[in-house]
């Protein structure tokens, strides 16, 4: 059994009946998500949330009424980075350059931020199922229990 395998949720932009990474604007390095195909990144890293609800958190902080979550399974990479590439600005040589020369560990970099809360990263995706609007509102009454 792989230690690495986890379970995880990833937003994404549906667009066209297509699932597309939800913050990256440049369609070179833009990775077209298939259900139950096994994804690997084009540069670096998949970018994916812990919990359901840093999922939703961070889909609320995007606001776009196209955006879906899954959930997936995934292969947890060694490096966890503590900051990411900013990729609303960011085009292919950048990201290359914010992964091969580790820009995470430089936080003067003026096109890293830090990474949302939940965030991990991964070597490999596979979607599992989308989650609905009733799995949230399932959530968000359980969590309304607990407070």
């Amino acid at each position: 059994m792989n230690k690495r395998k986890v379970k995880c949720y990833k937003v994404f932009k549906a667009v066209n009946g297509e699932l597309h990474s939800a913050v990256v604007y440049d369609r070179d390095i833009d990775i077209k998500y298939q259900i139950g195909k096994v994804i690997k990144p084009k540069i670096g890293k998949i970018f994916a949330f812990k919990t359901l609800e840093d999922a939703i958190r961070f889909r609320t902080f995007l606001a776009d009424s196209r955006d879906k979550i899954f959930e997936c399974v995934g292969i947890l990479s060694k490096e966890q980075p503590h900051r990411i590439v900013y990729t609303y600005f960011c085009y292919r040589e950048q990201v290359e350059t914010f992964w091969r020369e580790r820009m995470w560990e430089n936080a003067g970099s003026n096109y890293t931020t830090y990474k949302p809360d939940g965030t991990i990263f991964l070597d490999k995706i596979k979607l599992i199922k989308e989650i609905t609007f009733l799995d949230e509102k399932k959530l968000i009454k359980e969590i309304a229990k607990e407070v």
